[in-house]
């Protein structure tokens, strides 16, 4: 694949720039060369067992000839250590509408609506007391005053579409709106007010900064993910947390409160109609297992420091990646990550190469009693902050497995109802396509839609970059799975 395209790249610019094929050959074959030695040591670091190590090589560019100038090409190499991805559930979640004012009896939903006289705000609220991913809340300030070497690079507010309605009733399950329904997520700066008796008369003891919007997003269909960027809030009130407890002072509440709207709340319809959004706040037959449920995402940085806590399920795995700077050629990105390895060209040219697919990853067989086996292996950089050199010539790379262990592990019997891997990644694009057609393949092995309501054994969620499996017992609340995953800690250094 990287084959023809490059090829082609280079007949073009061979008729623009009057270059003769053989004074662009060594560019071209160290980009080969570069390819290669990334299938290696993919290959190697699968192969290799606590405490091994390796080493190799790589050419950092080629020299290149252009019709006016004969220049060397240089490349930059860079190790980024894993994440820590941490979930947090929300202690409160009601919605408070303006033609009732009684508090939310709806353990099932949260809307909001930006119709005029029948607005619904929802508002959530997270406890921050448990973002501590590291040292099991024990406070450390280090030598140069970050706290745990600890930093939140994101915070994201994912939310459930169950359905979009444009009166209810019989619109109730509507696929899609004809227009998209613009929500925003603000700030609701006074924590303790939000509470599941709020009432649209007592909204705005919550003082919701309307004038401070953290992110909107227009919604347009049902059964999926919405997303909302609320990092600069999550960011700020986890500060005033730290720096209370190390003053040795408790706050009133540790919490951070969101106020979810329309972005406009005065939309005029005809004939009555409203327009209302409605999130999945509570389990159902229809949404078990708390995977529907809303969710703080949080994901942390350490700058030095040990490894990231590896949370089951929640897949951040770093990664190393060399960036060509080519004379002739469109510039190649080659990256490891998690197993896989990935190419980029032009910045929208994205794809898992052939056998760079991490097999490893997620593996399912069948087992006996009609239950299923599902084994995860997950490789993570766990060095101590990111490092990169720049320039030409040669670059040494040593890698070693610093540990091995199980997150979770499988019994004599089944463990778990339902196995569930989200990927964080900076490259999302090249994980969508893969997840989809593991699912596909899986669901192939396994028989698919076994309960007409809930459709296949493996579902792929586009916005989340996630896979569930299930088991084949029609109750979720039975485990037929037999569930291990395991994390492999990868130390790189640069030389």
């Amino acid at each position: 694949m990287i084959t023809g395209l490059v090829l082609t790249v280079g007949l073009s610019t061979y008729i623009r720039d009057w270059v003769p094929w053989e004074q662009r050959d060594k560019e071209y074959n160290v980009m080969h060369e570069v390819q290669q030695s990334f299938r290696d040591m993919k290959e190697t670091i699968s192969s290799l067992a606590p405490g091994q190590g390796a080493t190799m090589s790589i050419k950092m560019g080629a020299e290149s000839a252009s019709a006016y100038k004969y220049t060397t090409t240089g490349a930059t190499l860079m190790v980024s250590p894993a994440r820590d991805v941490g979930w947090i559930s929300p202690t409160v979640d009601t919605h408070v509408r303006k033609d009732n004012n009684n508090p939310d009896s709806d353990n099932e939903n949260i809307s909001v609506s930006p119709t005029a006289g029948q607005i619904a705000w929802s508002f959530l609220k997270f406890d921050l007391s448990d973002t501590d991913r590291r040292d099991d809340r024990n406070i450390l300030l280090t030598d140069d005053g970050v706290y745990d070497n600890v930093t939140i690079v994101q915070a994201k507010l994912w939310l459930y579409i169950r359905s979009l309605d444009l009166r209810g009733g019989e619109f109730l399950n509507r696929l899609e709106a004809e227009v998209p329904v613009v929500v925003g997520v603000y700030p609701a700066v006074n924590d303790n007010a939000v509470d599941d008796n709020l009432k649209w008369s007592t909204r705005n003891s919550t003082q919701p900064d309307v004038n401070r919007e953290l992110s909107t997003s227009s919604l347009m269909y049902q059964d999926e993910w919405a997303s909302f960027d609320v990092t600069s809030l999550v960011k700020g009130q986890y500060l005033t947390l730290l720096n209370n407890q190390l003053g040795n002072q408790q706050l009133t509440d540790n919490c951070v409160s969101f106020c979810v709207r329309g972005v406009v709340d005065t939309e005029n319809l005809d004939n009555g109609l409203i327009r209302r959004v409605n999130f999945v706040s509570e389990d159902t037959i229809m949404y078990p297992w708390n995977q529907y449920k809303p969710y703080l995402e949080i994901v942390y940085s350490r700058e030095s420091g040990g490894p990231a806590y590896a949370r089951p399920g929640v897949v951040d795995s770093g990664y190393i990646e060399y960036q060509s700077k080519n004379a002739e050629f469109p510039d190649q990105y080659f990256i490891y990550e998690g197993g896989a390895l990935i190419l980029q060209q032009y910045g929208w040219y994205d794809v898992m190469l052939p056998g760079g697919q991490p097999e490893d990853l997620i593996q399912v067989s069948l087992a006996e009693g009609n239950n299923i086996r599902v084994t995860v292996t997950r490789y993570r950089i766990v060095s101590t902050g990111a490092e990169w050199m720049s320039g030409g010539g040669w670059a040494g790379l040593s890698f070693s497995i610093a540990n091995e262990e199980n997150l979770v592990k499988a019994g004599a019997t089944p463990n778990v109802a339902k196995v569930d891997v989200a990927i964080v990644s900076d490259n999302p694009r090249e994980w969508r396509p893969y997840l989809q057609r593991l699912a596909a393949r899986l669901n192939y092995m396994m028989g698919s839609g076994y309960w007409s309501s809930w459709g296949d054994y493996v579902k792929y969620n586009y916005s989340r970059v996630s896979l569930t499996i299930y088991g084949k017992n029609l109750d979720p609340s039975t485990s037929d799975i037999y569930y291990t995953e395991k994390v492999v800690d990868i130390e790189v250094a640069l030389r």
